[in-house]
């Protein structure tokens, strides 16, 4: 067996407004930075490997749980931003609100979720994997 190290090649604008400015020609990726002379290329590269970590963390913790509650909030749980966490949405709400760490497992998000859901809005009235 053999390891191989595999290049993938992103085109980035260096010094794009004669200060230093830099980013990724490819509008997906929004890693940016001021920087002069060779760090421009390790930090621009950084960027990109703690996105691309990030995008394996989330591919690796897939699961997600929804809970409906009495009131007609919706709590969803899932692993976002390199952390478990549940939002909750619903009638009257102009935006979810977000509840981050002191979660390390799914079954820890999905316990702190019921358990606000069971305290703050009437109790649970279903519950589904998905």
């Amino acid at each position: 067996m053999q390891t191989h190290k595999i290049n993938v090649g992103f085109n980035a604008i260096l010094d794009s407004d004669g200060n230093g400015f830099s980013y990724f020609e490819d509008t997906r990726i929004p890693e940016s930075c001021y920087a002069r002379n060779g760090s421009v290329v390790k930090q621009l590269k950084a960027g990109l490997e703690k996105r691309i970590n990030s995008g394996l963390n989330e591919l690796a913790n897939w699961q997600q749980y929804m809970i409906g509650t009495v009131q007609g909030e919706v709590f969803i749980v899932q692993y976002r931003n390199d952390c478990w966490q549940y939002s909750i949405g619903g009638p009257g709400r102009n935006y979810a609100g977000s509840t981050l760490g002191g979660m390390d497992t799914f079954a820890v998000a999905k316990e702190h979720a019921r358990r606000h859901a069971e305290s703050s809005f009437g109790g649970i009235a279903w519950e589904h994997s998905f």
